[in-house]
């Protein structure tokens, strides 16, 4: 997730005039999520029906796993968590 707090706001408020059935958020799988993460994915989500993760750049398992965990960790539990582009997609059609 990158931008700054400013383009983070506009997104947020983007998202709450026209919130949408289902959110992916693209990541970067290799970063380590923090506090900022945590805060513009459960404010994103909230703002959706659905809600995933797109981890991008993944270089080994252990970077999803990181964040897989996180996801847990955080109470983000009904947040879906995506390795590849195939599936996300899959999910964002789905019912």
């Amino acid at each position: 997730i990158e931008g700054t707090q400013q383009e983070r706001a506009a997104v947020l408020q983007a998202l709450a005039a026209a919130p949408p059935r289902k959110l992916l958020i693209a990541c970067h799988a290799p970063s380590s999520p923090d506090r900022g993460t945590e805060r513009f994915v459960r404010e994103a989500c909230g703002l959706a029906g659905a809600c995933g993760l797109l981890l991008t750049g993944a270089r080994q398992d252990a970077d999803l796993a990181r964040w897989r965990d996180w996801l847990q960790r955080t109470g983000l539990t009904q947040t879906q968590a995506h390795a590849e582009p195939q599936a996300a997609l899959a999910w964002l059609e789905a019912a």
